[in-house]
């Protein structure tokens, strides 16, 4: 929900971008996806 209301976005809409990243990916956890965003340099893991 804090992305959705930081992008003034609908929850629904941001889980639908969500799955659609999901499928691209080939990943079917968000453990993965948070992976990949991680290794990729999207969002860094706070200690």
């Amino acid at each position: 929900m804090d992305i959705a209301s930081r992008l003034k976005l609908n929850v629904k809409t941001v889980g639908t971008h969500r799955e659609h990243l999901m499928q691209k990916l080939d990943t079917r956890s968000l453990a993965g996806l948070t992976k990949f965003a991680i290794r990729e340099g999207v969002t860094l893991l706070k200690e």
